[in-house]
């Protein structure tokens, strides 16, 4: 499933690349427009892991988000808490790849926030309407953590253990490969740009394109596009 020439760092630049183009072309439409982008992004993703998990008969609860998340960090890229269950989930993110990424190519504080501060409620809302997930802060917004919370999920200790157990049986078998996230992102946002800003759209999103492949290779980047054509609202 994994693939070398791509990764939570190419996600986020290739994300952070459309913004730029997006958001120095168009303003505050421009930042609206990727707003949106995220969203539909983040709704398709939640329902694809719903999807799964009702196929092999689970319900579409908080413990059942966090087990059928679609990618995993590589060692050492994320640092997670998750402070306390009840009545709330909490989770801090201290460290992630998609933060670090902008912070080193100055793309956070104009940019890559877009995507911290709307795709986690995007997914739990795609994955089930009834979750109520919440960003407190991001890092991208100036926070010294990313504080979201899944509120009322009242979570027990021996429920966590089982949890903790699950995650670590199904191993990779809900992960996604980076190729496929990457394809996933450009054709989402690709999905809602073009429809607001029409050919201007299109040359935008192919210059977001070039500059991925000056970061990442021309080969990096042909490897996401032959799945950009893939119907991403179908779990596989």
């Amino acid at each position: 499933m994994s693939n070398s020439k791509l990764s939570a760092r190419s996600h986020a630049y290739l994300f952070a690349a459309i913004a730029k183009q997006i958001v120095d072309s168009y303003g505050e439409t421009g930042r609206d427009i990727i707003r949106k982008g995220v969203i539909h992004y983040g709704k398709q993703r939640g329902s694809r892991m719903r999807q799964r998990a009702l196929r092999e008969g689970a319900i579409p609860d908080p413990l059942t988000y966090i087990i059928y998340g679609e990618w995993a960090a590589e060692p050492g890229e994320m640092e997670i808490d998750m402070p306390k269950v009840n009545p709330d989930i909490q989770f801090l993110f201290k460290k992630c790849p998609w933060c670090d990424v902008w912070k080193e190519k100055g793309l956070l504080e104009k940019y890559g926030y877009l995507y911290c501060k709307y795709v986690d409620e995007a997914i739990a809302a795609g994955f089930n309407p009834e979750l109520q997930f919440d960003t407190l802060s991001t890092r991208g917004c100036g926070a010294q953590v990313c504080d979201m919370r899944i509120r009322n999920a009242f979570i027990t200790k021996d429920q966590l253990e089982e949890l903790q157990k699950t995650t670590r049986s199904m191993g990779n078998r809900n992960k996604r490969p980076w190729d496929y996230h990457c394809a996933h992102l450009y054709k989402a946002l690709w999905d809602v740009i073009v429809p607001h800003l029409g050919i201007e759209g299109e040359k935008l999103l192919i210059q977001a394109l070039e500059d991925f492949s000056e970061e990442f290779g021309e080969e990096a980047a042909m490897e996401f596009l032959k799945l950009v054509n893939s119907d991403f609202t179908v779990a596989d």
